[in-house]
Parts: C-alpha cells; sequence; structure tokens
C-alpha cells in the first residue's frame, strides 16, 4: 500500500494480483480501529486500472486527514450478494 498527502487528505493506493479472480467478487477496503468506542472505519476502494497487465489490479481511496494514514490497513474481503463476512474470516487477506 502507498499513501501520499494531497487535498488536505491522504490517497491511498494498493495493487492487487487477483489470481484469476472476478474483480466484482472482492472488495479492497482501508480499515482502521475505532476510537473512544466508536465503529470502525471501512472504507472501500475503488478499481481504477491494471497495474501492470499480469493480473494486477490498482485501487485508490483518498479520505480526508482527520487521522494520520498510518491509522489504515487495507484488506482484501469477499463480495457475494447477501454476504456479511466477519473480520476474523480466514478469506480476508490483511495487509499487516
Amino acid at each position: 500500500m502507498h499513501s501520499e498527502d494531497k487535498d488536505n487528505g491522504h490517497l491511498f493506493r494498493v495493487q492487487v494480483k487477483l489470481n484469476g479472480l472476478n474483480p466484482g467478487n472482492v472488495l479492497v477496503e482501508l480499515y482502521a480501529d475505532g476510537i473512544n468506542g466508536a465503529e470502525p472505519v471501512k472504507i472501500k476502494m475503488k478499481p481504477v486500472a491494471d497495474a501492470t497487465g499480469n493480473g494486477m489490479k490498482e485501487y485508490n481511496a483518498q479520505i480526508d486527514n482527520s487521522r494520520p494514514a498510518s491509522d489504515y490497513t487495507a484488506c482484501i474481503v469477499p463480495n457475494y450478494e447477501n454476504i456479511s463476512v466477519p473480520l476474523e474470516d480466514n478469506l480476508i487477506l490483511w495487509q499487516h
């Protein structure tokens, strides 16, 4: 994951190799733990391009700078209709 400060916020870029998976069947999200008892923050990243032509996809998200970029980690979760995925599911790929 790469982040940079931009326009009073943070721009995150993540390159993901889907190994033949349909990009519509996964969500790439930024995740940050909640603060002071608040719910965790989950931000959907948008697919923007094939990163290298070898099956790598790039996803972006731009967020405000109310929290440091280091609070966020990228995760990949299954994306199917009527699915609810707990954070402990072993199908989730975490950056950290």
